[in-house]
């Protein structure tokens, strides 16, 4: 392994007992397909960073299912009919080395609609041919029912509880050789209260705040997770250039999930009369269309944007 791996990636556990279980039901179960060495097509829903991409690909490796068996396709980008008709379906009428083949859907909450309709008649149409479809996604209620409804088992991944979490943040400092002293453990509950239950953010900041071989305040974590909202408040309530400023909202909105891209669009809504005053009512039409648009949108930071920058101007007696 590389000096320069990302430590969400060293660590991630590469059999069932590396992987840290919320629910010990959901062990059992998986457990139980693995023994029948089947499993039913799946849709593993939660928020980022709870380890659901890790789980499908433990299913797929103790299913020891062929990597020439496995579709791996991102919502984010193959989300389009065309996909479905050629990738995916010219997949799942081939023939496979393994019992099982399986297409596995990252992010599958990105999906457009009319994608969403194709895949449900070729889930209906390959069901009895070994396939399987697993899907990842944060945001389950964005995939249409009549695709999941009686094809595939919903599992929602719960978050892990905060000492477990702890548990396993912990553990990569001390393989990693890192001396938890007091600091040390300051610096680790921070981390944990900025970032839980998102695993993979929490080992980022981790990373990033290994100097020396200790772990220090270097990285100013509370800053860098809750920073957005100070400074679209300064943003929206002061003059501000909008050109200058396009680059440094660019680089807010790239470090934020999806997730915390609908925060956004919360505080912007909540805090309307502070931010907009006589304006909050062109405000909330342009942030109701933005959140909207946000749900399916292939670039959600773009969309953001866009928002952002009308409001700047709607302030500013542009827009």
């Amino acid at each position: 392994m590389t000096e320069n791996q990302l430590w969400y990636d060293k660590y991630r556990p590469k059999s069932f007992d590396d992987y840290v279980w919320a629910d010990e039901r959901l062990k059992e179960l998986v457990l139980q397909w693995i023994t029948k060495k089947t499993i039913p097509s799946l849709v593993l829903a939660g928020g980022p960073g709870r380890g659901k991409s890790t789980l499908a690909n433990l299913i797929i490796n103790a299913l020891g299912i062929e990597e020439s068996d496995v579709l791996r396709l991102k919502g984010s980008k193959d989300n389009n009919v065309e996909t479905m008709r050629t990738k995916v379906q010219e997949f799942c009428e081939l023939g496979g080395w393994s019992p099982l083949r399986i297409v596995f859907f990252d992010e599958a909450d990105m999906l457009s609609r009319s994608a969403q309709e194709a895949l449900r008649t070729i889930i209906d149409e390959f069901s009895e041919a070994g396939v399987r479809f697993i899907f990842t996604c944060n945001h389950p209620h964005r995939i249409e029912q009549a695709v999941v409804e009686s094809r595939m088992l919903r599992i929602d991944i719960e978050k892990l509880p905060e000492d477990n979490y702890i548990d396993r943040i912990a553990n990569v400092l001390v393989a990693e050789g890192i001396e938890l002293d007091e600091p040390a453990l300051d610096v680790l509950v921070e981390i944990k209260d900025a970032c839980y239950p998102d695993l993979r953010r929490a080992f980022n900041f981790l990373q990033n705040s290994v100097r020396d071989g200790r772990l220090s305040k270097a990285t100013p974590v509370k800053a860098a997770v809750g920073q957005w909202s100070s400074y679209l408040t300064d943003l929206l309530t002061e003059k501000h250039d909008v050109i200058r400023e396009i680059c440094k909202i660019r680089e807010m909105l790239v470090a934020l999930t999806p997730d915390e891209m609908e925060e956004v669009y919360k505080f912007l809504y909540h805090n309307g009369t502070k931010l907009f005053a006589d304006k909050q009512i062109k405000a909330i039409y342009l942030i109701n269309n933005g959140q909207k648009a946000h749900r399916n949108a292939l670039l959600p930071d773009m969309i953001l944007l866009e928002v952002i920058v009308r409001l700047m101007l709607l302030n500013n007696g542009q827009e």
